[in-house]
């Protein structure tokens, strides 16, 4: 999806299917209270990606490798794992992934480094707030 308009209605749909699964795994008593978190983190990182799809392209791939790689930075404060060789991979993988978007000329340099962080960010927290 070239330009920004394109990308709303796919967006709207994957925060509805987030919705649901967040709804659903809600309900499942035995499912850990960190997989609710991060659906719920996801869910607001999907929110704020479409606000910003209104006004400005913002990279879609970076806000979920993002997200992924806050969750494992999550993971360890919340339960103090030693998962470093994860999350150095994951940045690996997020860099890959952001150099991809550059090359292809999907995106901006802006709109990678944002998409990235705002991922992270919201993922991380959200993981550790929820």
């Amino acid at each position: 999806m070239k330009n920004r308009q394109e990308r709303i209605l796919p967006t709207v749909f994957t925060g509805i299917f987030y919705c649901l699964g967040y709804f659903f795994l809600s309900r499942i008593p035995v499912v850990p209270s960190f997989i609710q978190s991060f659906m719920l983190a996801t869910i607001i990182a999907i929110a704020i990606a479409l606000l910003i799809t209104l006004f400005w392209k913002i990279s879609m791939h970076m806000i979920g490798i993002g997200g992924l790689t806050g969750a494992l930075l999550a993971l360890s404060f919340r339960f103090g794992l030693d998962i470093w060789i994860l999350f150095s991979l994951a940045i690996i993988i997020a860099g890959m992934v952001g150099t991809a978007r550059l090359y292809l000329k999907a995106h901006t340099p802006a709109q990678v480094h944002t998409g990235f962080i705002l991922g992270g960010l919201v993922v991380f927290a959200g993981s550790l707030i929820f």
